[in-house]
């Protein structure tokens, strides 16, 4: 297949950003404790950031929840940490495209992670919308909130906020759904990533090629099987736009 235009390691590189793309899906929806319908990993080992329990019943603007690890006990529940969730002050509602997010948010939000881990390698997690949404925070003068000085900080369409590195995933919630009954809604993660979470490669990636599958045809097998925990839910804070689609 390289004789066409280097075409086996263009199929190769494509099925390795799949690979990759699946993990990213999984990491934040997959919900282990259901069987039907379950398309993002399975029931064994991959448990979703927003499958975790922890925020509030009832939504409170400004106010956050308590981490907690788990309990001890048989049930299917019994073990599973809670995460510590941050309510925007002003809700996302049910309204499409809605951009309620202030800097007082950002700020909020981020010392309410416990200083012991305000550490090199706390990162946010963020939806590429809501990326957009904190980029386009102004003064009351129209001047943006974030690099407002040149050079920027960092280059890129990504950069840091507020000194910390960002890490963009399509796969975390939208800020707002128009007309979804969906009752949270979670965009936003901080924390240090390396003492709150962990990703375990339970089998290294396996790629294999098969020449003989049928005259004409070259048949790609590709395998790779990994758990992801939170291992200390102090570590990492959750941020909510909205808690139901009408609030």
């Amino acid at each position: 297949l390289d004789d066409i235009d280097g075409l086996e390691a263009n199929v190769v590189d494509d099925m390795l950003a799949e690979f990759s793309q699946v993990e990213a899906q999984s990491m934040i929806q997959n919900n282990d404790q259901t069987d039907t319908p379950n398309t993002y990993g399975g029931t064994n080992g991959l448990r979703g950031l927003n499958q975790y329990a922890g925020a509030a019943a009832t939504y409170a603007g400004g106010e956050i929840t308590t981490a907690a690890f788990g309990t001890s006990g048989t049930g299917s529940t019994s073990g599973l940490a809670t995460l510590a969730t941050y309510d925007q002050l002003t809700t996302n509602g049910n309204v499409a495209g809605a951009a309620n997010v202030t800097y007082k948010d950002m700020i909020n939000f981020i010392y309410s992670l416990p200083q012991q881990y305000w550490t090199k390698d706390a990162k946010f997690c963020i939806n590429p919308l809501m990326l957009a949404q904190v980029r386009g925070l102004t003064d009351d003068n129209g001047t943006p909130v974030f690099e407002r000085m040149a050079p920027l900080e960092t280059e890129g369409i990504v950069g840091r906020l507020l000194g910390f590195d960002v890490v963009v995933n399509k796969y975390l919630d939208t800020p707002s759904y128009a007309g979804v009954d969906k009752a949270n809604l979670f965009p936003m993660y901080f924390g240090d990533w390396q003492r709150g979470h962990t990703i375990v490669d339970r089998l290294n990636m396996v790629l294999r090629r098969y020449d003989q599958t049928l005259p004409g045809y070259i048949t790609f097998f590709g395998e790779k099987r990994l758990a992801t925990s939170i291992v200390d839910p102090n570590a990492i804070i959750r941020y909510r736009s909205t808690g139901t689609a009408n609030a």
